[in-house]
């Protein structure tokens, strides 16, 4: 399968509903046969579902699982073939893989645990000050970053020698979310803010509650204080007003993204 989604029923039934690849034994050899489908199919009997990569898989390698499916059936072992992308990466935990130096950056690297896929990061040089990257920036001096990160994905930018602080004093730790009003502390001593626009309540995540709460913040029902009335400017203005909520909201059921700065 190439996209599209699969769901295994209950009773033995499978339907593939979108795009995707079936692999079949047919012929008096036992050739394997397999075709692009577009539309949906249901099939009974015993279901064999093998993953794959998402979009990123070569065809090649879509042809090998289906040839492999298709010697299962052939042996006996099943009666229909079935390849199943799976939508999004099972990452495992990042691995360092090079040290930073004081000259150069380091890196990291994680694998996904059902297709293999690899993804790298770079790792920080000790006392690396600027960060300007998609899921961060440094401006003014606050760290404004995407939501739902982890503390290791910020400090993996910041470099070696960074943490991240609670507002009552107390350490992130690296598989922890980071979420509005925490603190960068470098090992400077430099103190940076973070901002997650859009989650002025600090859960690191953009809800229908940041979205409430801006709206009471707009009507004078709430007072923020600096990095709440920060987090919940995310239209440009000084003042939150009802365009802010109606923004955040927008972010929160995935219409429309916050800018990340």
């Amino acid at each position: 399968q190439m996209g599209g989604r699969v769901v295994n029923c209950e009773g033995a039934e499978l339907v593939l509903d979108g795009i995707f690849y079936v692999g079949c034994v047919g012929g008096e050899n036992g050739d394997v046969f397999w075709f692009e489908n577009r539309g949906t199919v249901t099939g009974s009997g015993e279901i064999i579902l093998y993953e794959a990569a998402p979009d990123d898989m070569p065809v090649s390698d879509i042809q090998a699982l289906a040839q492999a499916l298709a010697e299962m059936i052939a042996s006996g072992e099943g009666t229909t073939p079935a390849v199943h992308v799976h939508t999004e990466h099972t990452w495992g935990e990042w691995e360092r893989i090079k040290e930073p130096t004081e000259t150069e950056d380091g890196e990291e690297t994680r694998t996904c645990a059902v297709c293999g896929k690899t993804e790298t990061r770079p790792v920080k040089k000790p006392g690396a000050q600027s960060i300007d990257t998609d899921t961060a920036k440094e401006l003014d001096g606050n760290l404004y970053a995407a939501p739902e990160q982890t503390a290791a994905d910020i400090l993996a930018l910041a470099g070696e020698g960074t943490k991240i602080e609670k507002e009552d004093g107390s350490e992130v730790k690296p598989g922890e979310t980071v979420g509005s009003g925490m603190i960068l502390v470098k090992p400077d001593g430099t103190r940076e803010v973070i901002i997650i626009l859009g989650d002025n309540d600090g859960d690191g995540k953009v809800t229908a509650a940041d979205a409430r709460f801006a709206l009471r913040i707009a009507v004078r029902l709430e007072t923020p204080n600096a990095w709440q009335l920060r987090a919940s400017l995310v239209t440009g203005g000084d003042t939150v007003t009802a365009a802010d909520a109606r923004a955040i909201l927008r972010a929160a059921v995935a219409l429309e993204p916050l800018p990340l700065v």
